[in-house]
């Protein structure tokens, strides 16, 4: 196979990879992010009703009431039912927040204040691993990142989530470009080593049977003997 083909099926190959890989995944990493910080500069009052509505209009989530004596909504508390069930929901509104187990059991202490058999955290932070792991035995669902994101999202100002959209797939594009000239380059330069390592083994090839030949035709000389008088 000619040299240049395989470059340019590596350079293909590769091209493809890199495509595949920006606009399916560093695309929506990019929006996620944006889109995170987005929900993070909004005020609890703001980022509540977007929430409220996500629920309705996904879940079917209904308002509910609060447990005698207690606030509605305080320290980004809300109280919904749906699902046959009554959910507290607690929301750690920014990126600074790093939830572990102990955030899951102070929630379950407040599910049994609020009369709520269901809780449901969503944050804009990081969840660590020990939390999953505790809020799957304390009926906790845990919604962050790109399922918070994408949770809120349709409830969004458009104009503002249009930016935040266009914004990630510019990036996508102009570091697809950048690929696309990578993998030429690097498929032009694997062809060009191929290429001139197959010339070289030409030419030693080449070589060989006409220094044989050569060799063939060198009369020998045969050694001549002294005579003693």
């Amino acid at each position: 196979m000619s040299p240049w083909l395989i470059g340019s099926l590596l350079a293909a190959v590769a091209c493809i990879c890199a495509l595949v890989w920006l606009w399916a995944f560093r695309r929506r990493q990019d929006e996620v992010r944006d889109g995170l910080a987005l929900l993070a500069d909004q005020r609890w009052r703001e980022l509540s009703t977007l929430i409220r509505q996500a629920l309705h209009e996904r879940r079917g989530f209904l308002e509910a009431r609060a447990a005698e004596g207690l606030q509605h909504e305080a320290n980004g508390n809300l109280l919904m039912s749906g699902e046959g069930h009554r959910w507290l929901l607690v929301c750690k509104h920014g990126r600074a927040y790093r939830i572990g187990a102990g955030t899951i059991d102070e929630m379950a202490g407040e599910m049994r204040l609020q009369g709520a058999d269901r809780a449901m955290l969503l944050t804009e932070g990081r969840v660590e691993r020990d939390a999953v792991s505790a809020a799957s035995s304390a009926h906790v669902e845990i919604v962050s990142g790109s399922a918070f994101w994408f949770l809120l999202k349709p409830h969004v100002d458009p104009s503002r989530c249009r930016d935040i959209v266009g914004s990630a797939k510019r990036r996508a594009a102009r570091h697809s470009a950048i690929a696309a000239l990578a993998a030429l380059t690097a498929g032009l330069l694997v062809a060009a080593g191929m290429a001139a390592l197959s010339s070289g083994d030409a030419a030693v090839a080449a070589a060989s049977p006409s220094k044989a030949a050569h060799a063939a035709t060198v009369p020998r000389t045969e050694p001549s003997h002294a005579t003693v008088a």
